[in-house]
């Protein structure tokens, strides 16, 4: 539930690899509502992005579309990591980091 959610991220300091969410908001115009949802970035906005993969785990529907294929940076997801052989390279300190923020958040 949202408040064992809100309890972990507080526990933890944020250093979670789960998306933090600062804000949910409803807005009505003219009868119409549009909901907004405002969440932390994980990236530090000094490091350029060259390339972005939208990775949920999952093989069902989880390739872009050829429509985002085309943007100039374009969402890939997790077949598009996979066929084009895409690996993620981190040293040893930064993997067990990883690897304990991953084993708490599955908790």
């Amino acid at each position: 539930n949202l408040s064992n959610y809100h309890q972990y991220i507080v526990k933890c300091h944020g250093s979670t690899l789960l998306p933090q969410f600062l804000g949910m908001y409803r807005v009505s115009v003219d009868n119409e509502d549009s909901y907004m949802l405002v969440m932390r970035n994980m990236f530090s906005h000094r490091l350029p992005v060259h390339r972005k993969y939208d990775l949920k785990g999952s093989l069902v529907s989880r390739e872009a579309s050829d429509k985002e294929k085309v943007k100039e940076l374009p969402t890939l997801k997790d077949m598009d990591f996979l066929n084009k052989n895409q690996k993620v390279y981190i040293g040893e300190e930064e993997k067990k980091v990883f690897l304990e923020k991953l084993k708490r958040d599955v908790e």
